[in-house]
């Protein structure tokens, strides 16, 4: 044994006698790795407040890895935060609260590893007030495929839950909120009878359920000839300088005139129009009597007037507590649009506020509009009926970031200073992700429904994302150059306020057309949804959701069994969330099913809701339906347009662009039978009218690879209506045109002028109705049609046409 080998022996002995003393191992001397520690949790979520008389109830979901939490509170918005409990629940009531006063709180969660971030801010403002009692009646008149509510005031009461069954006693689901004494169920079925119920609200509480009330509604209710019936009951409630009206609907009325006298004989003047059994008539004087009556209208005429009702607008509403406007901690791009809404807190009946920007503008109903400098504004809301009493909040105003880059929602159509036609005007949706089904054709976006990725297929159990099929579709999109559309619809199983409810896409999953469970108590579950689909998609470049849609085709049940009025709320609340998160998205209005050409349906209601300001983009589908059959030609689109742009001018809002979010020759048993040369036809001619008008941005169509409207199949490649919509895509793409560029002659033929993207002048031709030889002017010199892509020499001036347009050249640019 050598003498080395007893000094090694000396050394460690030694060395383990110093480690030792300072209490370490032998393994962690030399480095070995330690046992894993835990890792700092997350900040909770699903946090909900309810405030309570000198008090608040907090609660929030289970934070992973926490084992106690932190609850924080402020007396503004945005901090400073003091720490007023540690709780190892999921829950905690903070109580000795001032009423009337709102508090602003956060949560942390807490390990032996150390404290998360805060959660995000969330607030409420506890009360005293009285819970009213039930309204004393309630009565339902049956109309067609419609039921007419009414009731009286309830004591204390400052607002109503409607809610229904179609069992008598129950149970029951509330359709919607109101603050007037009467309610129009519509998209009821005839012949199935209805159970109603009515509850009072305040910021005390929420009273028991009135007597049940019942109504069958029957289509021989209003298609009896003649005037409609009188309206009766006709009540008022003052207010503020208005005055709310309800009345009970007549079975045959499909809408009102509200008339308005400053004597009890007359004359009364008509001052609006409504579809809704109530109006609220604004802009009145305090103190001054008003005499109101209203008449019922159909298509066979107009009733004679209801009994008048007098009453007086007066400031003496009630008292108000406090305002506050949402969202507390807005942000926005510069020039960007925001939506805001106050909530009044107190006994007045008069929950109106007027609204100042300082730098900024804003409307009467609390749509922003951003300066056009970053820097900080501030907009405030201020009780009409005590303006005493306001609320303010900061608005950070910054210039657009570059990544993600800012979205073109109100791209033009087509462009007299260069540029052109979008490529986004033809935008497809395709619902196989296999990179052998990847379009081939031209086209600027991805509509992202039917791919697996609905609300009920990410979001399994509340807090728990599957994010996996998102992504590869996000993924494979940008990678290519496209943007998405994300379509929000199916609502989840776990989430439904009617679990039970058959769905017509998922029969394992039921409830997926309904409204959420919390809808009317906070709105929590979609406003989470909504919060981590935004972040998620902006978590990477890749990800990026540059528009949203706010729901598929809800005119239909499969797709929403609630009320426009229960979708106009979820859609506010989603629209100020992804504003807020990020300014650059643009938000898509809810796209009814078809655009029929007889009148466009369910938006009329929805936007009376409230929610037509929250959008970016006025969506609709292009399917022509007249109510029993698909039209075989698409001319009818022009009409749905030009309906849509009357409403869209009614509420104010025409600047908006308008997309067409899908659409195809139809399908089915009331589908008419087209050969392939007739569906190719429909295609461009389609397209083309759109195009004409002026006013579409976007057609998407439905679907490359799908049964519907099929451009491309795996084993035949492409159809020959992908053929057509290759070429004319070519054509527009990029191309210019004057105001009002198409004729159409006696004959049917549709001459349509245009400067192709190469510079050349031209014109696309065809007639829907026959086919035939014209002449055209000889300066055009060539012409080719949507079959293939050969270019034609023009011989003796004539050219043949049909239901397939033809596009004919000029020889040199002008």
């Amino acid at each position: 044994m050598s003498l080395q080998f007893h000094m090694n022996r000396v050394w460690l002995c030694v060395l383990m006698a110093l480690w030792s003393a300072q209490g370490l191992t032998a393994a962690a001397a030399w480095g070995a790795t330690p046992e894993p520690t835990a890792s700092v949790p997350a900040p909770p979520g699903g946090i909900i407040l309810t405030p309570g008389n000198g008090k608040i109830a907090i609660s929030w979901k289970v934070a992973s890895g926490a084992t106690s939490y932190h609850v924080k509170r402020a007396t503004a918005s945005g901090g400073p935060y003091t720490q007023i409990a540690t709780t190892t629940f999921e829950g905690y009531t903070n109580v000795g609260l001032s009423n009337g006063k709102r508090y602003y709180y956060v949560i942390s969660s807490v390990n032996s590893s150390g404290q998360s971030g805060n959660s995000g801010q969330f607030s409420a403002i506890p009360s005293n007030a009285a819970v009213p009692g039930p309204p004393s009646s309630l009565a339902a008149i049956a109309g067609n495929a419609k039921v007419g509510l009414s009731w009286p005031t309830a004591s204390h009461a400052t607002g109503y839950h409607i809610k229904r069954s179609t069992t008598s006693g129950g149970p029951y689901t509330t359709l919607a909120t109101s603050t007037f004494t009467g309610y129009t169920d519509v998209g009821v079925k005839n012949g199935t009878a209805y159970y109603y119920v009515v509850s009072a609200t305040s910021a005390g509480g929420e009273s028991s359920n009135s007597r049940q009330a019942s109504a069958k509604p029957e289509a021989s209710a209003t298609t009896s000839t003649g005037k409609p019936s009188i309206p009766s009951g006709l009540t008022a409630s003052p207010g503020n300088g208005q005055i709310g009206l309800t009345w009970v609907a007549p079975s045959n009325a499909k809408s009102y005139e509200v008339k308005r006298a400053t004597s009890s004989g007359g004359p009364f003047v008509q001052v609006a129009t409504s579809t809704f059994a109530g109006y609220t008539v604004t802009g009145l004087t305090n103190g001054t009597t008003y005499y109101f009556a209203v008449a019922a209208v159909n298509s066979s005429g107009t009733s004679a007037n209801s009994a008048a009702i007098a009453a007086k607008p007066t400031s003496s509403t009630g008292t108000v507590t406090s305002i506050s406007v949402s969202p507390s901690a807005p942000s926005s791009v510069t020039s960007g649009t925001l939506p805001f809404t106050a909530s009044v807190a107190g006994t007045t009946t008069n929950k109106t506020v007027t609204w100042k920007a300082v730098l900024g503008t804003i409307s009467s109903s609390g749509s922003y509009k951003a300066p056009q400098k970053a820097g900080t504004d501030t907009v405030t809301a201020t009780s009409v009926a005590d303006p005493s009493k306001s609320d303010s909040v900061t608005v950070k105003v910054t210039t657009a970031a570059s990544n993600p880059p800012p979205t073109s929602g109100s791209e033009p159509v087509t462009s007299t200073s260069g540029g052109g036609l979008a490529k986004a005007f033809f935008s497809l949706t395709y619902t196989d992700i296999a990179a052998s089904h990847y379009p081939t054709v031209p086209f600027g976006s991805v509509r992202l429904w039917d791919t697996n990725t609905t609300w009920a297929q990410i979001e399994t159990s509340r807090g728990s994302y599957n994010w996996t099929d998102l992504d590869v579709w996000l993924t494979n999109i940008h990678s290519h150059g496209q943007d998405a559309m994300y379509t929000f619809g199916r609502v989840p199983h776990w989430a439904s306020s009617e679990p039970s409810q058959v769905c017509a896409y998922a029969v394992s999953t039921p409830g997926c057309a309904a409204p959420t469970s919390d809808l009317t108590s906070g709105d929590n579950i979609w406003k989470e949804f909504v919060t981590a689909v935004v972040q998620h998609s902006l978590s990477s470049s890749e990800f990026h959701i540059a528009y949203y849609e706010m729901w598929n085709e809800p005119d239909l049940s499969r797709n929403w069994t609630g009320t426009p009025a229960q979708l106009a709320q979820m859609v506010k609340d989603a629209y100020t969330i992804i504003h807020t998160l990020d300014p650059s998205a643009k938000v898509v209005g809810p796209t009814p099913s078809t655009a029929n050409q007889y009148g466009v349906h369910f938006l009329p209601d929805y936007y009376a809701a409230g929610a037509a300001n929250s959008q970016d983009i006025v969506g609709l589908h292009a399917y022509l339906y007249n109510g029993s059959s698909f039209a075989s030609n698409p001319s009818g689109i022009t009409t749905s347009i030009s309906q849509l742009q009357k409403l869209m001018s009614t509420y104010g809002i025409s600047s908006k662009p308008i997309w067409f979010t899908e659409g195809s020759w139809a399908g089915g048993s009331s589908a008419p039978s087209l050969s392939n040369a007739q569906k190719a036809a429909y295609l461009a001619q389609e397209y083309m009218l759109m195009w004409s008008t002026g006013a579409v941005s976007r057609y998407y169509w439905y679907a490359w690879d799908a049964d519907l409207g099929t451009l491309w199949t795996p084993s035949g490649g492409m159809t020959q209506p992908g053929v057509a919509y290759d070429q004319l895509a070519g054509w527009l793409i990029g191309s210019t045109h004057a105001s009002n560029p198409c004729t159409e002659d006696s004959t049917g033929t549709y001459t349509c002028s245009l400067t192709l993207s190469s510079g050349y002048p031209a014109e696309i031709i065809w007639n829907a109705n026959s086919s035939k030889t014209i002449t055209v002017d000889a300066s055009f010199l060539t012409s080719r049609t949507l079959t293939n892509s050969t270019v034609n020499t023009i011989s003796n001036h004539e050219v043949a046409i049909g239901p397939l347009p033809v596009l004919v050249v000029k020889g040199q640019v002008e």
